[in-house]
């Protein structure tokens, strides 16, 4: 049984399947099943999936019928998967040869829920990187215990392929991808930093993980701005079950507001930022009970001016593209 799970969802990544596949396959940590999920492909991509399996007998493939998308393929990787250890890659990325090696030494060495490693992205030349997060030295965090002085929620990339979880902890908290055409990362990326108990960061001196941008295949080329909000009410609801809505709620209001702002004001479809505007302004910050917490619970009480903006302004007046 491998220790390591690595599970890819795939549709039609052709032109660069093989070599994030050489990557995978490439890895120091050699303990680990590769688990393909072709989510019904139109492109070579099972051709260079099944050439490769032939030469490899970790990687496994899993082909769906039909298209379900990339959190469904998730999720059907990850009832498959054996290992102890699980890692949600991209079929279009590209990883250094040390990168799982890294995040299970560091995962095991302080018994943590997650590994974070440091990533950058690119979009034609893998060798012109532009980094979203400073590089850091490696130290275990927490909700609880965080001393890095930054929201850990958006202290960096909230998508999964920079992480190695801890099986046992997906499985005891049932964190799965929600079924959303957009946005469905977020809200096991969230969850998963608000319940871990240790979070470990992999200190590296260059990132181990190059995100490609700008591939027609991106959901993240596709922005639904109603889709992150109701990734934020899975949140809000999950956070109340678990009983830290009371402890984290400003962590996550913060973040709601920057994600919120910034998918209305990035997304190129004005029909759907404004269905997303109008919907927070007379429904959704109700539904996250934000009028329910006096203004003087927030240590920043500018952060709850700020939300009010969508009730006092209308989408007219753009202040969240400024």
């Amino acid at each position: 049984m491998p220790i390591i799970s690595i599970i890819m969802p795939i549709y039609n990544t052709a032109e660069y399947l093989e070599e994030t596949l050489t990557c995978i396959a490439g890895q120091t940590m050699r303990d680990i099943e590769i688990i393909c999920i072709n989510d019904a492909s139109t492109d070579s991509s099972l051709q260079i999936l099944e050439d490769m399996a032939d030469k490899d007998n970790r990687i496994q493939i899993i082909n769906n019928s039909s298209n379900q998308g990339a959190a469904a393929a998730r999720n059907i990787g990850l009832a498959k998967a054996q290992g102890q250890y699980i890692c949600f890659l991209d079929a279009d990325d590209i990883f250094e040869d040390i990168m799982i090696e890294k995040e299970y030494d560091a995962i095991c060495r302080y018994d943590a829920d997650i590994a974070v490693v440091h990533s950058a992205h690119f979009k034609d030349n893998p060798r012109e990187w532009n980094a979203w997060e400073f590089a850091w030295e490696e130290q275990c965090v927490s909700m609880e215990n965080n001393h890095t002085g930054q929201n850990l929620i958006c202290a960096w990339e909230v998508a999964p392929w920079n992480k190695m979880y801890k099986r046992q902890f997906l499985e005891r908290y049932r964190l799965s991808y929600q079924n959303l055409k957009s946005s469905n990362d977020v809200y096991v990326g969230v969850m998963a930093v608000l319940l871990a108990e240790k979070i470990v960061l992999v200190g590296s001196d260059r990132p181990l993980i190059l995100y490609r941008t700008g591939t027609d295949t991106q959901i993240s080329s596709k922005l639904v701005p109603m889709n992150t909000y109701l990734a934020f009410e899975a949140i809000h609801d999950s956070m109340i079950k678990w009983n830290i809505w009371d402890r984290y709620f400003e962590s996550f209001f913060s973040f709601f507001y920057y994600g919120m702002r910034g998918q209305i004001k990035s997304c190129t479809n004005e029909t759907e930022s404004r269905r997303a505007y109008e919907y927070i302004a007379q429904e959704g910050l109700h539904r996250l009970g934000l009028f329910e917490i006096p203004k003087n619970r927030f240590e920043d009480k500018r952060l709850h001016d700020r939300l009010c903006n969508y009730i006092s302004s209308p989408y007219e007046s753009g202040w969240f593209r400024t």
